[in-house]
């Protein structure tokens, strides 16, 4: 069985109605750590708040571990 998991990124100017920017799946082997970096830019001025979905399938005692770190370049 293979894991799969989903990162959605999405954009606002309201904090209210939001835009999705990009849908990224990621998939890993049965009974393997998988560690994967992603990587995406967007203008600063494009969207005034931005939030991050992620989903992940488990099974059995196995579950998904996910880590963002933000990188603001001014």
């Amino acid at each position: 069985y293979n894991y799969t998991g989903y990162v959605k990124w999405y954009g606002s100017n309201d904090g209210s109605n939001w835009t999705l920017l990009i849908t990224q799946l990621h998939t890993g082997g049965a009974l393997s750590a998988t560690c994967t970096t992603i990587s995406g830019s967007y203008s600063a001025v494009a969207y005034s708040y931005y939030k991050v979905s992620a989903s992940g399938n488990t099974r059995g005692t196995y579950q998904y571990i996910i880590n963002i770190t933000p990188s603001v370049v001014t």
